[in-house]
């Protein structure tokens, strides 16, 4: 030690060279020392910001998969017979309760009409819930498909699947939900008038969908 001190005070060309190579060699390993300790805190912050994001995503996706089960859409046709001539069907109208009653009923009466798949986004602008949704949004698509045997009979489905994400994370959760089984009520009326006997049949279908969660979400 005493040694190297002589050499770093010696006034001489080498001495000097070696003095200069020791402060770089220093000056390097505290540079790689502060390259460290910053990386640590960016990796932890960033590890900080995708848990909160990722908490986020999953609060949303459990407040969203509760709006669509606590919702439901009906389904109701009306047919007409006079006497027995042929029966008349109406259109069917929707109505939707809950939540998302709106946006469900709004998606099945348009699959019941092009056949096609209904894609919709649910922000908090469109979301009763929106006070409770403040930076998330779900992305689905509602198809409409055809389910021998559930019931004992061809049962319509209206199939969700979509993404729950919130904005400014890249964490998404994937929701998919389905209609298990179709309350189904049938109401008969038959009004008989002099010249005719008119039979009225109402018939309702109530759809409730059961929602799964996937890739970070809670059962």
């Amino acid at each position: 030690m005493r040694h190297l001190r002589e050499k770093l005070n010696d006034r001489r060309g080498a001495s000097i060279l070696l003095a200069v190579m020791v402060m770089l060699v220093v000056s390097m390993v505290v540079a790689v020392m502060l390259n460290a300790s910053l990386t640590a805190t960016r990796r932890v912050n960033d590890d900080r910001v995708q848990e909160q994001n990722q908490l986020a995503a999953d609060s949303a996706a459990i407040l969203l998969r509760h709006s669509i089960e606590d919702s439901f859409c009906t389904i109701t046709t009306v047919v007409t017979q006079v006497d027995d001539a042929a029966p008349v069907r109406y259109d069917p109208t929707y109505s939707g309760g809950g939540p998302m009653g709106f946006i469900l009923r709004t998606a099945v009466a348009s699959l019941d009409l092009t056949s096609g798949p209904y894609h919709v986004d649910v922000t908090p602008d469109n979301y009763q819930g929106r006070s409770a949704l403040p930076s998330a949004a779900l992305d689905f698509t509602m198809e409409r498909y055809d389910n021998d045997g559930l019931g004992g009979g061809n049962v319509d489905k209206y199939l969700i699947s979509g993404v729950v994400s919130v904005s400014g994370g890249m964490q998404k959760i994937r929701l998919t939900a389905w209609v298990p089984t179709v309350e189904t009520r049938v109401r008969d009326v038959t009004t008989e008038t002099e010249e005719s006997v008119i039979r009225t049949t109402t018939t309702t279908q109530e759809l409730r969908w059961s929602v799964d969660l996937s890739t970070g979400g809670h059962q």
